[in-house]
């Protein structure tokens, strides 16, 4: 079986019917329910640049965590060997 692209079959119809051949995309006649669409779309960029944004906070606190952690064992050895 052969499948063939919107164009050709556009061009098909348009020689059965006898009328002009239009290959200009399609416009969805719904644009507000398209908008909405990019609406979402956009949302969810936003979403997943916040969530992003976060979890390159977590790990900038993670790491100072270990850092302090670190320091704190260490100061926590001088002060006994000091004792």
């Amino acid at each position: 079986m052969r499948i063939y692209t919107a164009e050709q079959r556009a061009r098909a119809l348009a020689v059965v019917n006898a009328q002009p051949v239009m290959t200009m995309p399609r416009i969805p006649r719904d644009t507000e329910g398209a908008g909405r669409v990019n609406v979402l779309v956009a949302a969810r960029t936003d979403t997943q640049r916040e969530i992003d944004e976060c979890r390159h906070r977590r790990t900038k606190i993670l790491a100072e965590a270990r850092s302090l952690s670190t320091e704190i064992r260490a100061l926590t050895r001088i002060q006994q060997a000091a004792v």
